[in-house]
């Protein structure tokens, strides 16, 4: 058996009803208002996804920003939230991307780095959180440490460095 499924857009009509719909049942959500606060402090805009057939209304102030994500229902036809994002967190693994590159820019901040690393193009960075906001980076080549840096990036300083 061979099913097709192709996403339709919504007609003007469809949309505009779909959008005050949506933005009524966040609007009254308990959740939304803890957030938000007032949400006339915010900016917000919403639309609709036609692949996910969901309902995104994002609110931003300043720095700050919230998604909800709404659906309707097929058999009541009634709105409901399936989700309140932060767009801005990171997931675990971006997180820890981030602090490990965090470490790296930190190590190149040491003295002796780029006198270490000239010259060499085939070197390799190799970096292992030590503990907390300490990670330890050693720039490599060939089987040999090149360059050694301890540092903290929650203090942005480097503990300790050597050049081999």
């Amino acid at each position: 058996m061979l099913e097709l499924y192709a996403p339709r857009e919504l007609s003007q009509e469809e949309f505009q009803a779909g959008q005050a719909a949506v933005e009524a049942v966040v609007l009254d959500d308990a959740e939304v208002l803890a957030l938000l606060g007032d949400p006339a402090d915010w900016d917000h805009g919403s639309d609709y996804d036609r692949f996910e057939e969901d309902w995104s209304v994002w609110f931003d102030k300043g720095l700050e920003s919230w998604l909800v994500i709404a659906r309707q229902d097929e058999d009541t036809e009634k709105y409901h939230i399936e989700d309140i994002l932060d767009p801005m967190a990171f997931d675990a693994a971006q997180a820890q991307e981030l602090t490990r590159n965090q470490a790296i820019e930190l190590a190149y901040s040491a003295d002796d780095v780029d006198e270490a690393l000239n010259g060499l193009d085939d070197w390799r960075i190799y970096v292992e959180n030590q503990g907390g906001s300490v990670w330890s980076v050693s720039f490599a080549a060939d089987g040999k440490e090149l360059f050694y840096a301890l540092v903290d990036i929650e203090a942005e300083q480097v503990l300790e460095a050597k050049a081999e």
